[in-house]
């Protein structure tokens, strides 16, 4: 075979996922040199006709090489083109599959985190709406809210429950309890229910569930994250309205938390603000109006947000 380009005879030939044209030097020609090595992946354009073979191929540029064989080489340099173009479909081929089996994945790996999110963030409504019922009767019984705080649990619950097959909640017991004004029994089973949810949530089963999710935000992990801040908060809001002597040792976490969802990058959180925020907590008549302004900073919803904006930013 000869390059074109630079007039050199040599021998080219198929090796693994390479075009490789080398020539002999040396002594008796018997030293082998590499004068071009083209991977297969960067050629663009396959043309063989007269016994000219000419490769177009991507590298910092657009190049053309031509080989040319001479009379008694021709039939192998036929053999040559087609066993290359047949390499080359073949490779188009899998990369085709390849991509295919990746938006596939992709697609499949959207659903899913989609629908963690969806679950997290029922969770986080059906999480408040627990607290609220434990907030009506923390003093003074509010039996009227207690009632309005369980239809709303009731109604994520249920959201909750065809999200999720494996999570059981007992609605009926809980409504019996709020709707009898029976005070003890309503504590214990918000509380039950509290704890369920919390294990479920932070469980082995669902980071199980999903693995594939871990190098993508927000997942499980994050979502976790917010969940627990979601929790303290609420605890913190009950803690404020019982007096609870270990409240600041609360705050301290809380905040610590914040600091590393923020730190995480999973949403924006101004940890100043919130620490003045936290402060109201402890006026008068204003613990419910600084937990609904904390919900809304930290509500699984505003990841989404952050997320969608922090990616459109790119």
């Amino acid at each position: 075979m000869i390059d074109e380009e630079y007039s050199k005879r040599g021998v080219l030939e198929l090796s693994g996922n390479k075009l490789i044209f080398s020539v002999s030097k040396g002594f008796l020609r018997k030293k082998k040199v590499i004068v071009k090595e083209i991977s297969l992946s960067d050629i663009i354009d396959v043309e063989y006709s007269n016994a000219k073979l000419t490769i177009s191929w991507m590298g910092a540029y657009t190049f053309r090489e031509v080989f040319v064989a001479e009379k008694e080489k021709q039939e192998e340099l036929n053999k040559l083109a087609n066993l290359l173009e047949e390499t080359l479909r073949k490779l188009k081929e899998e990369a085709k599959i390849k991509e295919r089996r990746k938006e596939e994945l992709e697609r499949k790996i959207k659903e899913k985190l989609e629908k963690t999110i969806k679950i997290y963030l029922k969770a986080e409504e059906t999480i408040n709406a627990l607290f609220g019922i434990l907030r009506c009767l923390a003093s003074r019984a509010e039996w009227n809210r207690a009632e309005d705080y369980l239809k709303k649990f009731l109604d994520n619950a249920k959201s909750l429950q065809k999200l999720t097959s494996d999570l059981n909640m007992d609605l009926k017991k809980i409504s019996l309890v709020v709707r009898g004004h029976y005070r003890q029994e309503t504590l214990d089973e918000a509380y039950g229910i509290l704890s369920d949810l919390y294990n479920y949530l932070f469980g082995k089963k669902i980071s199980e569930q999903n693995k594939e999710l871990e190098n993508i935000h927000p997942n499980p992990e994050d979502l976790k994250d917010v969940i627990l801040a979601n929790y303290m908060l609420n605890d913190i809001v009950l803690g404020a309205i019982v007096e609870d002597s270990n409240i600041q040792k609360e705050i301290d976490h809380f905040l610590g938390l914040l600091e590393k969802i923020n730190n995480n990058k999973v949403m924006e959180i101004e940890v100043s603000k919130i620490k003045e925020a936290m402060n109201r907590l402890f006026t008068e008549g204003e613990k419910e109006d600084v937990l609904e302004h904390l919900k809304k900073a930290l509500t699984i919803r505003s990841v989404n947000v952050y997320l969608s904006n922090r990616a459109v930013g790119h």
